[in-house]
């Protein structure tokens, strides 16, 4: 069974990138 709470930190990890590439342009 996968650990949710490793899911959920890369989950906000991607999230955060994608907030990050749309300050940037």
């Amino acid at each position: 069974m996968f650990n949710y709470s490793v899911a959920t930190k890369f989950y906000l990890l991607e999230i955060q990138k994608k907030q990050v590439e749309k300050v940037q342009k």
